[in-house]
């Protein structure tokens, strides 16, 4: 049995990124909708990083993606849909928080997130200048 969390829906509801540990740790996955449900998932493998790939959300064009992974937030951007996630780098304004990303500004220059230190939550904003 495998744990599915953390759906991040395109606007148009045709696409959607999720965490699972499907494939034995927690990795970032993508699936379309074909009409009357989402069809078989598959892996984002350049989103994997060491630990787990959790909390994916990206821009309505998906051509930038933030998650939470080994080495804290991340993201990484791509030129078109088809090609594949590169320059994979931590936020360094989030760096050392135990947090998880869950908004990103239309500007892509303020991101939210709950941070999740004992027993407690809190949220969290790192901001950058265009």
């Amino acid at each position: 049995m495998f744990d599915d969390t953390s759906p991040w829906l395109r606007p148009d509801g045709q696409v959607m990124y999720f965490s699972s540990n499907r494939s034995g740790s927690y990795e970032i996955w993508r699936a379309t909708w074909n009409g009357t449900d989402f069809g078989a998932p598959s892996l984002v493998s350049e989103l994997s990083t060491v630990g787990f790939s959790r909390f994916p959300i990206l821009t309505p064009d998906e051509l930038v993606v933030y998650w939470a992974g080994g080495s804290g937030i991340m993201v990484a951007s791509r030129a078109t849909t088809a090609d594949p996630f590169s320059n994979l780098t931590a936020v360094p304004e989030l760096a050392g928080m135990n947090s998880s990303p869950d908004y990103i500004s239309p500007d892509l220059c303020t991101i939210y997130g709950a941070a999740r230190p004992a027993d407690s939550t809190y949220i969290v904003r790192a901001t950058r200048s265009p």
